[in-house]
């Protein structure tokens, strides 16, 4: 049966549906040298993410076209790939988390409690550089009202200097979608554990409330940067 499926009209198929998936992701969110360190490095966080999400998209696009295939031949191989991409970015997420899909072993259990302890860390320091830039970006905003009230800079040089907050808006953006996809992953595992998966718990409701810090100065941003006058 998979003859039928490995054929070249099948192959060109699913390379379009792989493509979709590259096309899917999005484009990544470029990196302002001339931004704070903290903007940098929730750029390259926001990054990471993407680079996660399109190789478990791809993943799964394959995956799913293979598994149609053996089922309802070539048709069949190329709706399993669309599927799969249309399901969205978090499906392939979870694919390529799959570690924390085996904690039914204790080996298994031990990498994902280390991998969620470890993603919780990371998502504490992306809440801090989140909250960091947040106030940078009122500080900075209030300064450039004042300075923009009494004539020495205009409305054209407010928006320029605020620019790089909106980058930063959609990398934290980014990076809270992301967080959600991995909490979700991490209790799916701990469900598996049963009794053991307190620890996944723990990590996964720490990352919670790192996405909510972030969110919370994702909205500041906003509500600076919908204050800034029209040009």
């Amino acid at each position: 049966m998979l003859s039928r499926v490995m054929t070249p009209a099948f192959g060109v198929r699913v390379a379009s549906i792989v493509l979709a998936a590259v096309m899917l992701v999005g484009c990544a969110v470029a990196v302002d040298p001339n931004s704070s360190p903290a903007q940098q490095r929730m750029a390259q966080e926001s990054q990471r993410f993407n680079t996660t999400v399109l190789e478990g998209a791809i993943t799964g696009a394959l995956l799913c076209a293979l598994a149609g295939g053996v089922w309802a031949g070539q048709r069949g191989a190329e709706v399993g790939a669309g599927v799969c991409l249309l399901a969205g970015g978090a499906v392939g997420y979870l694919i390529a988390q799959n570690n924390y899909q085996h904690a039914q072993t204790q080996e298994h259990l031990n990498a994902a409690i280390m991998d969620s302890e470890e993603a919780a860390r990371d998502a504490r320091n992306d809440a801090a550089d989140c909250q960091q830039i947040a106030a940078n970006a009122r500080a900075q905003a209030a300064g450039l009202g004042q300075a923009l009230r009494v004539g020495r800079i205009t409305a054209a040089q407010y928006h320029s200097q605020l620019a790089s907050y909106s980058a930063s808006l959609k990398a934290m953006e980014k990076v809270s979608s992301g967080l959600k996809d991995k909490a979700d992953a991490i209790r799916k595992s701990a469900a598996l554990a049963g009794g053991n998966g307190v620890q996944l718990s723990t990590s996964a409701d720490d990352i919670d409330r790192s996405r909510a810090q972030i969110n919370q100065a994702a909205e500041q941003i906003r509500q600076a940067l919908a204050a800034a006058p029209s040009a």
